[in-house]
């Protein structure tokens, strides 16, 4: 490959023995800047047309120093990325302060002000398609099939809908591959109901089938649905199926009087335990799970039929 400094020293070298005249100079200039402009033009143009080609950037010769590159800001106001290592969409939630927990469990109490440490989480529940990718790559198996009555092959047949029957192990098995990890509990809470103590990640009002999938709603399906299905109900921070859906695991050991001795900035969750958190509700569950604030432990070895996740980094 002929890099653009080589060209433009080819073509000032001085001491080449050729005389010219000083306007010769003079009109030399120009043509090595538009030379300059074109080459680098040019590799801009290859670059991304190896984007609309569905080449990686390693096919270019060109290896990215970092994993995730901006999209843009979406519509609440949020920076998302695409996670390369599996083609996720993430938002970035700045560092701050939030309110966590409510009154209406015990296990929710007491309500108190939480800082957290800038994070990224995933706009959509981790889906079939990209368990898959994972599977395929670490020869991992597929998980069981759900038996959705009507949906058969599930996992092969419904790539964007939720990966469900996976386990808080079969999870973090996939974060780990992604170079990713769960979020913990305040950072999956902060992320669905922001920072004004909401109730559900879009406000206040009970849910209904343009919000979210959960049985009590006449929301269209009677398990789960495509991922992003419902944009009347995403979260402050453009998150969506934060209610609804698949109940997410998260990182946190679960421990019914945890807020009551959590430190306030950064909790990580009690150190050990015998059920892992798991939050949002899903299309079996009634208003009360969708809640923001709910909290359910099981065990880590669990799968079922209404259970998936997604996934958080450091930026």
């Amino acid at each position: 490959m002929i890099r653009v400094s080589t060209v433009v020293r080819f073509v000032l070298a001085p001491g080449s023995g050729v005389s010219r005249p000083k306007s010769r100079r003079s009109t030399l200039r120009p043509q090595v800047a538009l030379l300059f402009f074109l080459l680098v033009l040019s590799a801009l143009l290859l670059l991304v047309l190896s984007c609309k080609d569905g080449l990686r950037p390693e096919d270019l010769g060109v290896v990215p120093d970092i994993g995730y590159v901006l999209l843009g800001t979406n519509a609440q106001g949020y920076d998302e990325y695409l996670w390369l290592a599996d083609s996720a969409v993430m938002i970035e939630i700045p560092a701050g302060w939030f309110t966590r927990g409510s009154n209406d469990d015990r296990d929710e109490q007491p309500v108190r002000e939480i800082y957290l440490d800038e994070f990224l989480l995933d706009k959509y529940e981790v889906t079939n398609r990209r368990y898959k990718k994972y599977c395929d790559a670490t020869g991992t198996a597929y998980p069981p099939d759900p038996s959705f009555p009507g949906m058969p092959n599930y996992f092969t047949s419904y790539p964007d809908y939720p990966v469900v029957m996976v386990s808080w192990n079969d999870a973090k098995a996939y974060c780990d591959w992604a170079d990713k990890r769960f979020p913990t509990e305040a950072e999956w809470e902060r992320a669905a109901r922001g920072t004004d103590e909401r109730e559900f990640p879009w406000g206040n009002s009970q849910p209904d089938g343009t919000r979210c999938n959960i049985w009590e709603n006449d929301d269209g399906y009677d398990y789960t649905s495509p991922v992003g299905n419902y944009p009347a109900g995403v979260s402050p921070c453009g998150g969506l199926d934060m209610a609804g859906n698949v109940w997410e695991w998260v990182n946190d050991w679960y421990a019914a009087d945890y807020y009551g001795q959590s430190p306030a900035h950064n909790p990580p969750g009690p150190s050990s335990g015998s059920r892992r958190v798991v939050r949002g509700g899903s299309w079996g569950s009634n208003a009360w799970d969708a809640r923001c604030a709910r909290r359910c432990g099981y065990v880590p070895s669990f799968r079922g039929w209404s259970f998936g996740f997604r996934c958080s980094a450091r930026p």
